[in-house]
C-alpha cells in the first residue's frame, strides 16, 4: 500500500500482516478487528483512526500520530511508541505489556480497566488523562507529567515514579506497593483514600497538597518537604 490513498476504506477483520504504509494517505479508514503485525507505520499520521479490537502488537509506532484514536480492546503488547502522540485516545480494557511509551503524549487520554507489566512511561505526559481500575506491575514512569489527572482505584506494584510531575490531579483509592517514589513533586494535588506499603518517598516534594484516609507502612521520608 505504499503510496496509496486509502481514505474512508473499511480494513474491519482483514488480515494485513506485513503491510507496508510508506507514503499512504489515511482518512476516516476503519481497522476494527484487523490484525496488522509486521506492518511499516513508523512516524505516521493515523489521528482519529478506529483500531479497537486489533492486533498491533510489536509495531515501530515511534513518532507516529494516534491522536483521537480509538485502541479499545487493542493488542498493543511490545510496540514502540515512543515519542508517539496519543492525546485524547481511548486506550482501555488494551494490552499493554512490554510496551515502550518513552517521550509519548498521552494528553486527555482514557486508560481504563486492565493490567499492565513491565511497561514504560518515562518522560511522557498525562496531562488531563483519566486512569481508573488500572493495575501497573513492574512498570517505570520516571519524569513524567501527571498534571490534572483523574486517578480512581489504580494499583501499583513495583513501579518507578521517581521524578515524576503531579500537579492539581484528583486521586482516590490509589494502591502503592514497593515502588520508588523518590524526588516526586505533588503540587496541589488532593489524595482521598489509599495505601502505601514499602514505598519510598526520599526527597519527595509535597506543596499544598491534601493527602486524606492513607494508610502508610514502611515508608521511607527520608529528606521529605513539606510545605
Amino acid at each position: 500500500m505504499s503510496g496509496a490513498n486509502i481514505n474512508g476504506v473499511n480494513f474491519s477483520d482483514l488480515n494485513l500482516q506485513g503491510v507496508n504504509w510508506a507514503d499512504a494517505e489515511f482518512k476516516d479508514a476503519i481497522y476494527s478487528g484487523a490484525d496488522l503485525r509486521g506492518c511499516e507505520a513508523h512516524g505516521k499520521n493515523l489521528r482519529k483512526l478506529d483500531f479497537s479490537h486489533t492486533n498491533m502488537s510489536g509495531l515501530d509506532l515511534r513518532g507516529t500520530d494516534l491522536s483521537e484514536t480509538k485502541l479499545f480492546q487493542t493488542n498493543l503488547k511490545g510496540t514502540n511508541l515512543q515519542g508517539a502522540i496519543l492525546d485524547g485516545a481511548d486506550i482501555s480494557r488494551t494490552i499493554l505489556d512490554d510496551t515502550n511509551f518513552n517521550g509519548a503524549s498521552l494528553k486527555r487520554t482514557v486508560l481504563e480497566k486492565m493490567s499492565i507489566e513491565n511497561a514504560s512511561f518515562d518522560g511522557a505526559d498525562f496531562t488531563q488523562a483519566t486512569m481508573s481500575e488500572v493495575d501497573f506491575k513492574k512498570s517505570s514512569f520516571r519524569g513524567a507529567t501527571l498534571d490534572k489527572m483523574k486517578i480512581e482505584y489504580v494499583e501499583l506494584d513495583d513501579v518507578n515514579l521517581s521524578a515524576v510531575d503531579m500537579r492539581e490531579s484528583c486521586i482516590k483509592g490509589i494502591v502503592i506497593n514497593s515502588s520508588d517514589l523518590n524526588c516526586i513533586t505533588l503540587f496541589c494535588t488532593k489524595i482521598n483514600g489509599g495505601n502505601f506499603t514499602n514505598v519510598d518517598l526520599t526527597g519527595a516534594n509535597i506543596f499544598d497538597s491534601r493527602i486524606e484516609i492513607v494508610d502508610m507502612y514502611d515508608v521511607n521520608t527520608l529528606g521529605i518537604l513539606l510545605h
